[in-house]
This record gives structure tokens, sequence and C-alpha cells, in this order.
């Protein structure tokens, strides 16, 4: 068996676990968005950076927002706020496609699920509730970031969308609202999502 270790420094440096990243805060670019696969969310595909746990950079993984409840829509307007594409004290219409290419900071967890109907159940990966943060926050001063990507980021993507930079430290979004599992309502924890990630699969 043939191995090959170049440019890994230390085992830690390794990508273990599967496609899908271990729970931590990570340091994340949106890399797709889908509002069209199921009415009433949005789907939002992620790619870690870097983060709390060493070897997860370059992990993939969906999280779905709901758009179509009144208690959710803090999360989702926390998710715009974040990205930069909305600003404090504005009301306007966002494009949520245009995230694509927009880094933030989240808390990542493991949530079960089950299918009453079929029987079956798995795990999802996604974004904890409403814990995600812009680059810079005060409350996630600990977590690593992939410096070279947040530097080009902050000066280069988002002077050239135009549509604002992400809440500082001094205006931040409003506190995290913990939804009781992750970003979906209590009624929707027995619908199936896919055992690889959730969204994407489905």
């Amino acid at each position: 068996m043939e191995l090959n270790t170049q440019g890994v420094d230390k085992p830690d440096d390794l990508n273990v676990g599967g496609d899908r990243p271990v729970p931590g805060r990570y340091h994340l670019v949106v890399k797709t968005v889908d509002d069209q696969k199921r009415p009433g969310q949005l789907g939002v595909r992620f790619e870690v950076l870097k983060g709390t746990v060493p070897g997860q950079e370059k992990k993939e993984f969906w999280s779905s927002f709901k758009t179509d409840a009144d208690w959710a829509v803090p999360i989702v307007t926390r998710l715009a706020m974040v990205t930069g594409l909305i600003g404090p004290n504005e009301q306007k219409n966002v494009n949520f496609y245009d995230a694509v290419g927009r880094q933030l900071v989240a808390e990542v967890h493991e949530r079960a699920w089950k299918n009453e109907e079929s029987g079956k159940s798995g795990t999802v990966t996604e974004i904890k509730g409403a814990n995600m943060w812009q680059l810079g926050h005060e409350d996630i001063k600990d977590v690593p970031v992939d410096q070279e990507m947040a530097n080009y980021y902050q000066t280069t993507i988002l002077p050239m969308t135009g549509q604002g930079q992400p809440a500082g430290p001094d205006k931040k979004p409003a506190p995290p609202a913990e939804a009781a599992a992750g970003n979906q309502s209590p009624a929707e924890e027995t619908q199936p999502a896919a055992s690889q990630g959730g969204w994407g699969d489905l």
C-alpha cells in the first residue's frame, strides 16, 4: 500500500473522519446555495477553512435554514448579516445566492434524525441554531481562522460586492437563538436527512 505524506507535517494535519467535519467551531466559506429543492427552506453548502478541531480543512456539509416560519426569521437574518448581505437597520430583499464566496465562523454539530413513517434514521451535520458570527467578532476570537483566506476576503471580495461589510463587533446581530434542534423546528425533527450531510443528498 503506497502512502503519500507530501504537504503533511504532522498527523493532526490529515483530513480524517469522513467527508463531514466533526462538531466544533469553524471558519467557513459558502460554496453553494439552493432555495429551490425544498419549499420554505434554504440550503447552504459550507467548506471548512480552519477551526477548533485540526484536520477538518476542506470538508464540506449542507445546512438547512427555514424561511417560512416566524421563529426561523432571526436565524436566516443572522446568516445574512454575518455574511454582509444586509447591514444594521436595513430593510431590503436579500438574494442569498450572493452569499457564495462569503466567509463566516459558525458552530457545527451533529443531529440525530428519525422518520417515524419509514423507520429510517441517521445523523446530519449542520450549523447549530443561530451560532454564526462575522469574521473578527469578539465572541469567536479563540477560533483559529485561515488568515490568508480571511485577508483576501476582507480586502478583495467584500469591496467588490458593493453590498456592505459584515456587522462589526460594535454592531452585533441579535444574540444566537437556540433552536430546539439546530435550524429545524420541533415538528420537523423526525423528517429524513441524508446520512452524509443532508440537503445535497436527498
